[in-house]
């Protein structure tokens, strides 16, 4: 093989030997602290691309280790020259593993039964069950099937919904029949999506997606103005009678209560915004150490960037 070859591991000699043993011939390959790295034709990087951009002026071809892509999209290499493959193997598999894995820990309530056995204590319940439960799988491509075949095999109820020239097909897996996506949305028990993150999906999850009116996202944005009208005029009545620092400290604590994440999702929540991990601000925090404004942990909510105001 003329190619020379950098691979970019936890463990390059044990993949370079195992490519070796795959082709039946020595492998021209160099690691990345290897002098004339810098000279590689084919990249096979196989976890997460060093955070730092390589130059690398006669790379032809990158053969990512991971199914997903999102990690090239800014990355210099990855050039209208460059070949991007990727390695599928038994991702489909592991990927349903960890969803219905995920499912079954949350309906059957693992996360009591270990708070249970750390305090040595004991409490009867009775678990539900996910059999007979509504599984919508959104993005049908080879992991979303096995993920549906899984899911199936734990006689749950499956729909499917697949993109196709004209836009969304659905394609269910049962008699779901061919509903629109927001029907999907209120028939399904657990949502699972599998969309790859591109410039097209990476709004796909809105609060309009979730059957939010402009209407309802108004009142919202409107409703902390409302209420400070409304109890403004009461607040200062009481101040006059038992003075301004009760006053003060029961509105820091009250703005502290207010302010918890978890009350702050599930009123997301109820009216549809998109409280979901946002996959590239996870990117960025793995990569940064912080998220950069205004993006958040969530794909639906977002901060006033520094220096502006609202």
């Amino acid at each position: 093989m003329s190619d020379r070859v950098l691979i970019t591991s936890s463990d390059p000699e044990g993949l370079a030997r195992a490519v070796e043993q795959t082709i039946g011939e020595p492998l021209h390959w160099a690691r990345l602290d290897a002098p004339g790295f810098e000279q590689a034709t084919i990249w096979f990087c196989a976890g997460a691309p060093p955070e730092t951009p390589l130059r690398l002026p006669k790379l032809r071809w990158i053969q990512s280790g991971w199914a997903g892509i999102e990690n090239w999209f800014t990355r210099p290499e990855w050039t209208e020259e460059v070949l991007l493959t990727r390695t599928i193997g038994d991702f489909p598999q592991r990927i349903a593993q960890h969803v219905l894995g995920y499912i079954l820990a949350r309906t059957l309530r693992v996360d009591e039964a270990l708070r249970g056995m750390a305090e040595r204590s004991w409490k009867r319940w009775t678990p539900e069950s996910i059999a007979g439960k509504n599984l919508l799988v959104v993005g049908m491509g080879a992991i979303g099937v096995e993920v549906a075949a899984v899911a199936r095999a734990f006689e749950m109820h499956v729909a499917g919904v697949r993109r196709g020239d004209d836009g969304p097909v659905r394609r269910p897996l049962d008699s779901s029949g061919s509903r629109e996506l927001p029907a999907l949305l209120k028939w399904a028990d657990f949502a699972v999506s599998l969309l790859p993150l591109t410039e097209e999906t990476e709004s796909f999850w809105n609060a309009e997606r979730f059957g939010a009116t402009p209407t309802q996202i108004g009142a919202l944005l409107a409703s902390f103005s409302v209420a400070q009208l409304l109890f403004a005029p009461i607040w200062g009545w009481v101040s006059d009678r038992i003075g301004r620092k009760p006053v003060l400290v029961l509105s820091l604590a009250g703005t502290a209560v207010g302010s918890e994440k978890k009350c702050l999702l599930d009123l997301a929540a109820e009216i549809g915004i998109d409280d979901s991990l946002d996959a590239r601000a996870v990117q960025h925090y793995t990569v940064l150490q912080y998220v950069p404004e205004p993006e958040t942990l969530h794909r639906g909510i977002r901060r006033l960037e520094s220096g502006s105001y609202a």
